[in-house]
């Protein structure tokens, strides 16, 4: 009995590990080579190798650029100063008679009107129309006085800019010269007057200086034929 049991045992333990041994060789083929036969390797994976990368755009040579042509700037035009226009404008004057002229008459007040106009740069023209009044003198009962009205054209020359400041000027005049004269020698009965008139073309000259483009003074000095010369001294409004 016992001899039976031992053989039956045997047999079921030689059944598990057989069955064992087929588990084993179905799951790993490979573990069953023969004797000798050196082992399969598995294919290695070569390393992959990585594409060159480039270097980054701030070490990369740029192609040399050529030079850019500064753009021309065009000179810009100097302010032009305002172009002068023409002007009316009025004077008062005080006038005094000179050399033979003195004898007959005094110190007077004269009035005009005058139109200024530009020519070119500092240059100016001014045409004016004038009438001036002398007082008169009493020598030994005889009584004179003088007027001239007259017209008169000068060149002005202003030193500074503009139309203002010093300037140096110099003309021609014609004066309608007038004297009159009153004796009283006979007494009421015996007075008498005349009056004598003579066209007189003469040259002046003189300077003057405006404060403001509008306003100025000038003294010139009037010589005609037949000694009919004096100063002139006015005070002129430019409008």
């Amino acid at each position: 009995m016992q001899a039976t049991s031992l053989f039956g045992e045997t047999i079921k333990y030689s059944s598990i590990l057989c069955g064992a041994a087929l588990v084993l060789v179905a799951v790993c083929p490979t573990a069953l080579v023969a004797d000798g036969a050196p082992p399969q390797q598995s294919p290695q994976q070569k390393p992959q190798q990585k594409p060159p990368q480039s270097p980054p755009q701030s070490q990369q040579q740029k192609p040399p650029q050529k030079p850019q042509a500064k753009p021309q700037q065009k000179p810009q035009p100097k302010p032009q100063p305002k172009k002068q226009k023409s002007a009316f404008g009025a004077s008062a004057s005080y006038v005094v008679p000179a050399g033979v002229f003195g004898d007959a008459a005094s110190g007077g007040f004269g009035v005009g009107v005058f139109w200024d106009m530009p020519l070119s740069g500092n240059l100016y023209g001014v045409a004016s129309a004038q009438y001036n009044l002398f007082g008169g003198k009493d020598v030994l009962g005889v009584k004179s006085s003088a007027a001239t009205p007259g017209a008169t054209y000068d060149l002005n020359y202003y030193f500074g800019k503009g139309r203002s400041g010093l300037y140096g000027l110099a003309g021609v005049g014609y004066y309608n010269c007038t004297v009159k004269v009153e004796s009283e020698l006979f007494g009421p009965l015996g007075s008498n007057s005349m009056s004598k008139s003579k066209g007189e073309l003469g040259f002046e000259a003189g300077a003057g200086f405006y404060f403001t483009p509008n306003c100025g003074v000038e003294a010139k000095y009037f010589a005609g034929g037949d000694s009919w010369t004096w100063v002139q001294a006015s005070f002129k409004l430019r409008f």
